[in-house]
């Protein structure tokens, strides 16, 4: 049983690898890195062309899992440069 109704979206072991929406989440970061890194992307601009991306290869992924997977790389990567 998970303790928060998110951890179904977030939790890889209990949704699985495989599972359509781990895999969006796992491409929304992949996409935000390289955008952030070899394009210059900004996070504005990550916010606005990255879910319709995801949303045309895994379908009905909600949009909060894509955004907090983009936030969360842009702030690694912030953490990445201070360090």
């Amino acid at each position: 049983m998970t303790k928060n109704p998110l951890s179904l979206y977030t939790d890889e072991p209990v949704i699985g690898m495989d599972h359509p929406l781990f895999m969006a989440k796992t491409q929304a970061r992949i996409d935000a890195v390289m955008g952030a890194r070899s394009e210059g992307t900004s996070l504005e601009e990550a916010l606005r062309m990255i879910p319709p991306r995801i949303h045309s290869l895994f379908g009905d992924v909600p949009d909060a899992l894509i955004t907090a997977e983009i936030l969360a790389a842009y702030e690694d990567m912030a953490a990445e440069k201070k360090a």
